[in-house]
């Protein structure tokens, strides 16, 4: 059956679903040569509306994230690639209003990324290949989540979205949120997604907009500044993790 057969290709792909993305990348550049166009033809004021917007809809990505991580139990909603995982089934927080809240918090984190290039094609193209992509790394993960909780799995998911959540059906989580747990797990994401927010700015700069290399610190320099602050941040809270207890579970 075709619902079987594109589980199987979701087995596949969960063990590199962080990586293969990767391969729109020489797109993201090309659409990087056209980010100059925004300010060209519609203003700086429209330019800079969408960025701002660019911006929020990551950082929705990013609190989602951190709501989810934060007050899930452990054994779930981990890095895991090797194979499934799940100890017990998590139907409250963010997963009483969608079923695959962390795909859905990636979702917003890359296509606020996609839509830094200032470009309309791009963002849709990163849209479409990632439902495209994660539907079967969904549907694999449905088919184990199943076989694992039967008829409790069943009940939750007929009345919870796959993945766009319905926010009124909101129930608080069973778990307290921990800031700890967030920073312990989630700090390496955070400084990425900074970075890649502000090397997609700077390319844009000189590929779409002809600033030379030697100027970006003088054109943007905000963008520098963050990018080198969450460096800085991620190195302290690496070192934290690895040499202290204090981002330990308590």
């Amino acid at each position: 059956m075709l619902a079987q057969e594109l589980a199987t290709q979701g087995d596949r792909l969960f063990r590199w679903r962080s990586y293969v993305p990767l391969a729109l990348l020489p797109v993201g550049v090309v659409a990087l040569t056209e980010s100059g166009a925004l300010a060209e033809h519609y203003g700086s004021d429209t330019e800079l509306v969408w960025t701002t917007g660019s911006i929020l809809v990551g950082l929705l990505g990013l609190v989602m994230r951190a709501i989810t991580v934060g007050s899930t139990p452990s054994g779930t909603s981990g890095r895991n690639t090797r194979k499934q995982i799940a100890e017990q089934l998590n139907t409250t927080g963010m997963y009483s209003v969608v079923r695959n809240p962390l795909y859905f918090a990636n979702f917003l984190m890359v296509l606020g990324l996609a839509a830094m290039t200032r470009t309309i094609w791009f963002p849709a193209l990163v849209a479409t290949s990632y439902l495209l992509y994660y539907e079967r790394i969904i549907m694999a993960e449905e088919r184990f989540l199943l076989s694992r909780f039967g008829a409790q799995y069943e009940e939750w998911s007929a009345k919870t979205p796959a993945l766009w959540p319905r926010w009124r059906r909101w129930c608080a989580s069973n778990q307290p949120l921990s800031f700890r747990k967030i920073v312990r797990r989630e700090y390496g994401t955070d400084t990425a997604f900074v970075i890649l927010m502000a090397l997609v700015q700077c390319t844009g700069s000189v590929l779409g907009k002809g600033v030379d290399l030697g100027a970006l610190p003088e054109k943007e320099p905000v963008w520098i500044v963050a990018a080198v602050t969450a460096f800085v941040l991620y190195l302290a809270l690496r070192w934290t993790k690895k040499r202290t207890k204090l981002l330990r579970a308590s």
